[in-house]
């Protein structure tokens, strides 16, 4: 996918929209060294049978599923003092995600992971949110969490998805569909995102 965008001059932002819709599983994450270390989608042509479905999926092709356009409502959000000297922006995840989970609902949301890479996950339990709290400025890998989410989504239940814009336009091109059930919670990340390379560059002197 990325080579297909770059001819368009667009950037892919490795949402993840076609890593999950893809059949064959002939599409993967890898790390673009050539310019800044970023995830991006890349096909393996051995695999791929030109279905057309990453690029029927792609946010950066297709803008028919973001509905972003207008000026939404704003409110403003605050948790009791517990809940915010643990998290990152006055609370409002744990406020969103406990609502969700009391409805027998499911969280997805960054995680540490190993090798201090971050990772989406879904939760299922209160206890598991501090999994989940607290921002990361390193990109995340959204793995396959879309096709788990859809199926949650396809049983009834309550979905809250916490990534950046990029990765709520990604869920929302895979599922080509809205959901009453399904919920968003973004950040517009006021600070550059560490780039991969330095990330791990850090690392490896930590080690040393």
């Amino acid at each position: 996918m990325y080579s297909i965008l770059k001819k368009k001059n667009l950037l892919c932002t490795g949402c993840g929209a076609c890593v999950n819709i893809c059949p064959e599983n002939a599409i993967s994450y890898k790390e673009n060294i050539e310019e800044d270390g970023s995830l991006i989608a890349q096909i393996n042509q051995e695999k791929c049978v030109d279905c057309g479905l990453c690029r029927s999926v792609c946010p950066q092709l297709n803008t028919s599923f973001n509905d972003n356009w207008k000026d939404p409502e704003c409110y403003a959000v605050m948790a009791d003092d517990d809940i915010r000297t643990r998290s990152s922006s006055g609370g409002a995840f744990t406020i969103l995600s406990n609502y969700v989970l009391e409805q027998n609902g499911v969280v997805c949301g960054a995680a540490w992971g190993e090798e201090f890479e971050v990772h989406h996950i879904i939760v299922t339990k209160k206890s598991e949110l501090p999994l989940l709290r607290r921002s990361k400025y390193v990109q995340s890998r959204i793995e396959y969490v879309y096709r788990e989410l859809k199926k949650y989504l396809e049983c009834g239940k309550k979905v809250l998805f916490v990534g950046c814009p990029c990765q709520v336009a990604g869920l929302k091109s895979y599922l080509k569909a809205k959901y009453q059930k399904l919920l968003f919670c973004w950040k517009r990340q006021r600070l550059i995102m560490i780039k991969r390379f330095c990330w791990q560059q850090m690392l490896f002197c930590q080690r040393k």
